[in-house]
């Protein structure tokens, strides 16, 4: 792979302290997609889910002027995270191949805006084998 984009950054109060695995896919992704991209939810300290151990991140794309791709339920970007998401699958294959049953991206989740996750446009943990 090339790499081509920007590093990582952090959205808003988002706490990177992530599992390092899931920090250097995502930002390996980054790098090579082209994308700019912002953690917006990390760590959730107290969270009995994948978020509250460290092993799930949410994240936004930005353009290449640092605006915020749309992030909610959205067809005219779905495409732009689908292929984030595969680059970043195809990062974790090829850096963390013993991953490959734990590696999970979700995103474009149904129900309205008050239905929790419905906001998270692209999700990504490690939870694929683990039960939160």
């Amino acid at each position: 792979m090339k790499q081509i984009g920007s590093a990582i950054g952090i959205g808003g109060n988002a706490n990177m302290s992530i599992d390092a695995k899931l920090k250097d896919i995502l930002s390996s992704a980054a790098l090579y997609s082209g994308n700019k991209v912002s953690i917006v939810s990390g760590l959730r300290p107290g969270d009995s889910g994948y978020h509250g151990s460290g092993l799930a991140a949410d994240v936004k794309l930005l353009d290449s002027g640092g605006k915020a791709l749309a992030n909610y339920q959205d067809g005219s970007t779905f495409r732009t995270y689908e292929q984030f998401a595969q680059t970043a699958r195809s990062v974790q294959m090829q850096k963390y191949p013993e991953l490959s049953q734990d590696f999970r991206w979700g995103g474009y989740f149904s129900g309205g805006k008050e239905k929790y996750g419905a906001l998270d446009t692209m999700h990504f943990d490690l939870g694929g084998r683990k039960t939160p």
